[in-house]
């Protein structure tokens, strides 16, 4: 089938010829040979723009040719960003007055066609708030996908505090 892919991926292609053997094959790209490629299936690795085109390979058993239907290629350069999508998240307070937030607990589903390479959050893989953020507080997501785009978005860490007070008389 068709295949639509991003550059640096991987992908191949593959056919069946039935009815005997040996059997012979040869793919083309756009109507020309690829030399050496005489297997029953092509594989990209890594896929590069320029493998874009059409491919058909060319069965040969008992001197009886076949041609396969076509098979196209699309390789996406991607220069495009991710979409960043972020939401609000509530952090409670531990009894030692503070807690952590990582990027996945802020983003509220982040999409990229090729991948989400990273997360981070206000700089780093955790954002840390003590008792002196109790209230709403904006969290910087960053959003970088497997191609190294980025983009980013504003989220709210809404921090509480629901452990109750201890006191010790003497």
């Amino acid at each position: 089938g068709d295949t639509t892919i991003c550059s640096g991926d991987s992908t191949s292609f593959t056919i069946a010829a039935l009815g005997g053997t040996p059997v012979t094959y040869q793919w083309l790209k756009n109507g020309i040979d690829i030399v050496g490629a005489t297997d029953s299936f092509l594989v990209f690795f890594p896929v590069v723009v320029t493998d874009s085109g059409s491919y058909r390979c060319i069965a040969q058993i008992a001197g009886i040719a076949d041609t396969s239907a076509a098979m196209y290629l699309t390789t996406i350069l991607d220069i495009t960003p991710p979409t960043a999508s972020c939401g609000t998240v509530t952090a409670y307070l531990s009894a030692a007055g503070s807690v952590g937030v990582t990027p996945s607990m802020i983003d509220n589903g982040s999409t990229d066609f090729c991948g989400i390479g990273l997360l981070s959050i206000n700089g780093g893989t955790v954002a840390n708030y003590s008792c002196a953020d109790i209230g709403n507080n904006t969290a910087n997501l960053m959003v970088t996908d497997v191609n190294g785009n980025s983009s980013s978005c504003s989220g709210t860490v809404s921090v509480v505090d629901t452990v109750a007070p201890s006191a010790t008389c003497t």
